[in-house]
């Protein structure tokens, strides 16, 4: 039974990738690359028509920000904007003026619920392109790395990692790490070089990772509903790639969601995955949560939490940015009792004896190298 739980949020990987998007961030630098790529990246016009035909349709407040194709087509500058002169507008202008209220999560929340199917697929489609573009930037992801030399040194039974990343950076299958990871589901077809990796990982320790959001290197058939892994880096969701199992021709879609949006009751994989979550986190007597704010819209999550009737210490680690020293310790101190109110607050009220709660707020890469220098020097 695993008695410490391990949660990595967007935070974690950001840690190690600046190029990991935030929940603010996401979508608007890819939708930048798709114009500065128009002419040379298949289907990248109309996916950007198809955005701006979604903006149209459901905030036309912003319409006259964003532009037609012909306008960026006409455009020399190596910085895509719009307009002319003295009105130039680019699209991180755009994205500063209105991702408060649009983000991609409220985007594709509404999408939702004027139940658009079509405006759901662009929105998920550019979403995926981000996280995969920002993932390929980093050839090492250093906080990670640290992290799984410090596992080595624990009983696999004893663990059990939760991810709401859809990246690989913690768990890339194609390369060897000093420990190796099982999503705890079943493929249909595994890629031959994800396979070896797994074949030559057989005698080092292998800790249980689950993905209750689902993964970049999952893919689903539309056809069949058969499930594929393939490497991430290989991995290009749109380029028709299909199905060749038992004589199958259905397209892969990647097997990702957004909890908020889709999330898949009726499919047995993410509920295999989701009664793993629960079970773990029920017999556990540790917390560690790293860069993971329990968004209002994973309430399913925050249930679970709420029934660790085991659970004696929670701890958070964050990031909170430096400035001058003065206020330094007054800033760590604000955010440390608003962690702490939050988490009071969401999970730990209903609990008849409530866990320790420690905050650290130095972020990942100097939790870990602290782990690492206490444990392993």
């Amino acid at each position: 039974m695993s008695k410490e739980i391990f949660i990595f949020g967007t935070g974690a990987s950001r840690a190690g990738n600046s190029s990991i998007p935030l929940g603010h961030e996401l979508g608007w630098c890819r939708l930048s690359g798709h114009i500065v790529g128009m002419d040379a990246e298949d289907g990248a016009i109309q996916i950007y028509n198809s955005f701006v035909n979604i903006i149209k349709r459901y905030y036309p407040q912003y319409e006259s920000m964003l532009p037609v194709h012909d306008e960026i087509e006409n455009n020399s500058d190596p910085t895509p904007y719009f307009g002319k002169d003295n009105n130039k507008r680019y699209i991180s202008d755009l994205a500063k003026a209105i991702s408060g209220e649009l983000s991609f999560d409220k985007l594709l929340g509404n999408c939702k619920i004027q139940d658009d199917a079509a405006a759901l697929s662009v929105i998920k489609r550019i979403i995926h392109e981000h996280l995969l573009s920002a993932s390929l930037i980093a050839n090492d992801h250093k906080p990670y790395e640290e992290f799984k030399k410090w596992i080595a040194l624990k009983n696999p039974d004893d663990v059990t990692l939760i991810s709401f990343n859809y990246d690989c950076l913690l768990n890339d299958l194609t390369r060897k790490y000093p420990v190796s990871f099982d999503y705890a589901i079943d493929f249909d077809y595994i890629d031959p070089v994800i396979q070896y990796n797994k074949n030559i990982s057989k005698n080092v320790k292998r800790f249980k990772l689950l993905k209750p959001h689902g993964s970049l290197d999952w893919q689903v058939c539309v056809k069949c509903r058969k499930l594929h892994q393939k490497p991430w880096v290989k991995w290009d969701d749109f380029n028709n790639i299909k199905c060749t199992l038992d004589g199958c021709d259905g397209l892969l879609q990647s097997f990702i969601f957004m909890p908020h949006v889709d999330y898949p009751k009726e499919n047995k994989t993410f509920e295999l995955i989701d009664s793993a979550v629960g079970k773990s986190l029920r017999e556990a007597v540790k917390l560690t949560v790293i860069g993971y704010s329990f968004p209002p819209y994973d309430n399913h999550m925050i249930d679970k939490i709420k029934n660790m009737k085991k659970l004696q210490n929670i701890e958070v680690v964050d990031f909170e940015r430096q400035v001058d020293f003065e206020r330094q310790n007054d800033r760590i101190q604000q955010t440390t009792r608003r962690i702490c109110d939050e988490y009071n607050d969401k999970m730990l009220s209903g609990m008849s004896i409530k866990p320790k709660l420690k905050v650290s707020l130095n972020g990942f890469e100097d939790w870990i190298d602290s782990k690492v220098s206490q444990d392993i020097a």
